[in-house]
């Protein structure tokens, strides 16, 4: 099938002002939860739309500080920052990004809290990347966990930060200068990012590295899931053989798409997770299990693909485009302009990717035939495909039209699909009795009703057939003869 093509936006990317589209159609009004480029996401989830008032520097400082950065009852500092609009557009952001730098309100409130250790690291829908915003956010996470000499005794999840291959040498910095320390993360999450296979590869091998340091069995689970790794099936075998050249001793699993075990390790092991692969079966499995009040399965298969396309599309120089599958639906249009007016951090990627991840886009896609492609214009003789049901995308059809193989399932998962058709079997047996139910209730008012159409003209049939006196009833000679013996015998009888 021949891909539609879409002419690249006039203007160097821009549309003419006469065709700038309005602040309502700016494409961000998806109702994908995440906050990625610059808090695209979070513009999205924010209701009602306009103007929202904002939360002073101060303030924001003030809720970072007391909510988010705490400790637990063993001595554990504990952050936990979460995405979303906080009282203004970015303005937890920015608190964010100084309370990072080098006497901020993380060294100061670490100390205030007398915490011994730190616990948990989990900052999600935030940009942590210098990249897109200029800034340094994971530079100085990084900077202040290296300065603690260790990294997270339990998890360190930074999921959605927009992290891509060029962050990998701060983390790879940081794994390596928690050597000799003998607190290591059992979960280091980085789910939703940007990262390619090779770059997971070198962060698998790092954390192999620091296992291998450890004479007691110990467990970290590398959560690679719904980055850029088109292919799970190739990036598993890749993880097995480079992971077993630098660290022989340390064990190595993988999973797809599914939790890791828990209880206590019986050796070293590193445990990668990713997937979903990109596929258009796997896209419909995720499509059909969304719906309007759970959206997340869809959002999560196409955060990869959306934040990919959005890439290339912005180096390209895109900041407008009008959605030719959600004609139906009046927020179809990815306007960077349009979107700046509610947002000044907001970019065209963020909206595409928000609309990508929506469910109204979903239901879309739904509507069309697996292999229909869309074209975007990255200049002169260059053109760029996307594949909207499996989210692969390349220089030609032939990468946007490729599958992914899915690897084999794993035990658990094979009972837990097991148990999801045998669920979908005994919902569709239920239907048909219900259906059948139905019918017979349906023929059953239909005989009712057709009863009593035939009783209510049997007798009023008899009613009028019944038997009257010659003076009521004009009778004929024959008839007359053969009422009057009747009449002398009810005389008699009474």
């Amino acid at each position: 099938m021949e891909a539609p093509t879409l002419a690249p936006p006039p203007l160097g990317g821009r549309p003419p002002p006469e065709e700038t589209p309005e602040p309502p159609g700016s494409g961000c009004g998806s109702d994908q939860p995440g906050g990625l480029y610059g808090g695209a996401g979070a513009l999205a989830r924010s209701k009602p739309r306009g103007p929202r008032p904002q939360m002073s520097c101060e303030e924001a400082a003030a809720l970072l500080r007391d909510k988010f950065l705490t400790v637990d009852a063993e001595g554990g500092f504990v952050v936990q920052v979460p995405g979303g609009v906080y009282g203004g557009h970015g303005v937890l952001d920015t608190a964010l990004h100084q309370a990072l730098q080098p006497g901020g309100d993380f060294d100061a409130r670490y100390e205030e809290v007398g915490a011994r250790y730190v616990a948990v690291v989990e900052i999600g829908d935030r940009c942590l990347s210098e990249f897109p915003i200029g800034h340094h956010p994971l530079e100085h996470l990084c900077r202040w966990l290296r300065a603690l000499g260790r990294l997270p005794m339990w998890r360190l999840a930074l999921n959605e930060a927009w992290l891509q291959d060029e962050d990998v040498p701060q983390l790879i910095a940081l794994i390596e200068a928690s050597s000799g320390s003998d607190v290591f993360p059992l979960r280091v999450e980085l789910q939703r990012n940007c990262f390619r296979p090779a770059t997971a590869l070198t962060l698998a091998q790092a954390l192999a590295r620091r296992l291998a340091e450890f004479a007691v069995p110990r467990r970290c689970v590398l959560d690679m899931r719904c980055n850029w790794i088109m292919d799970c099936t190739g990036f598993f075998e890749d993880v097995r053989r480079s992971v077993a050249e630098v660290a022989p001793n340390v064990a190595i699993e993988v999973a797809y798409c599914e939790d890791p075990p828990v209880g206590p390790p019986q050796r070293t092991e590193l445990l990668v997770v990713a997937g979903p692969s990109w596929s258009s079966s796997e896209g419909a499995r995720y499509a059909n299990a969304s719906y309007s009040k759970e959206k997340g399965p869809w959002s999560n298969f196409m955060a990869g693909p959306s934040t990919l396309l959005a890439t290339e599309l912005e180096r390209g120089g895109w900041t407008f485009w009008v959605c030719p599958l959600c004609e139906p639906y009046k927020k179809k249009d990815i306007s960077e302009q349009g979107g700046r007016k509610h947002c000044p951090s907001v970019t065209f990627g963020g909206i595409l990717s928000s609309h990508l991840r929506g469910d109204p886009h979903r239901k879309c896609v739904q509507n069309i035939q697996p292999g229909q492609l869309l074209q975007f214009s990255l200049g002169i003789g260059v053109e760029y495909y996307f594949n909207p049901w499996s989210g692969a995308q390349g220089l030609s059809e032939e990468e946007a039209r490729k599958e992914a193989l899915e690897p084999p399932l794993s035990p658990q998962q094979h009972v837990q699909q097991q148990q999801q058709h045998q669920h979908a079997l005994h919902m569709l047996q239920q239907q048909e009795l219900l259906q059948q139910r139905m019918q017979q209730m349906q023929m059953q008012m239909q005989m009712q009703q057709g009863h009593q159409q035939h009783v209510q003209p049997a007798q009023h049939l008899h009613q009028q057939t019944q038997l009257q006196p010659p003076q009521q009833q004009q009778l004929n000679p024959e008839h007359q003869r053969l009422w009057l013996p009747h009449q002398e015998r009810q005389q008699q009888q009474q």
